[in-house]
């Protein structure tokens, strides 16, 4: 029986030792983990500064987009007034030029008219002269040069007609 009590404070301590052992392990393990939770906070701590940094950045580049996107639309307004006010100016430079066109031609009709009156007078007295001679020099030639007269006096009267 005595070595009963040995045999069981042996067993003991062995297992004590064992306990000891299998602790330093644990505690090893344990300021390991420590150590690597550490280094992971630390990673962590870096991952959301840079998630920070990249929310930062993100709004600012939503606050920039949202102002290029008001000027934008504000330019396209001004834009817009310039075009109908160049549209009305345009309407009213047409109108003032189609009017000034307008007067220029009668001008130029009356002008014309006034220099193709005596014209077409000269050329009535000419042909009634060619007829009056027709009797001297011959029916033919007077009727010739009277035709030939009669379609200078029309081309003359018609310069305002555009050739087709």
């Amino acid at each position: 029986m005595a070595d009963d009590p040995l045999q069981s404070i042996y067993q003991l301590l062995l297992r004590q030792q064992k306990i000891s052992e299998d602790t330093a392990r644990l505690v090893d393990s344990m300021v390991s983990d420590v150590g690597r939770s550490r280094d992971h906070g630390e990673r962590l701590a870096i991952i959301l500064n840079r998630l920070d940094n990249l929310e930062h950045m993100a709004g600012d580049w939503e606050r920039k987009r949202t102002e290029c996107s008001a000027a934008i639309f504000q330019q396209l307004q001004q834009l817009e007034v310039k075009r109908e006010a160049n549209k009305d100016r345009m309407l009213a430079l047409e109108a003032s030029v189609a009017r000034d066109i307008n007067e220029c031609r009668e001008k130029t009709r009356a002008i014309l008219d006034q220099a193709i009156n005596p014209v077409e007078s000269c050329l009535n007295e000419l042909r009634e002269k060619v007829a009056t001679s027709a009797g001297k020099y011959g029916a033919i030639v007077a009727l010739i040069t009277s035709v030939l007269l009669m379609l200078l006096q029309w081309v003359i009267s018609h310069p305002h007609t555009p050739p087709k």
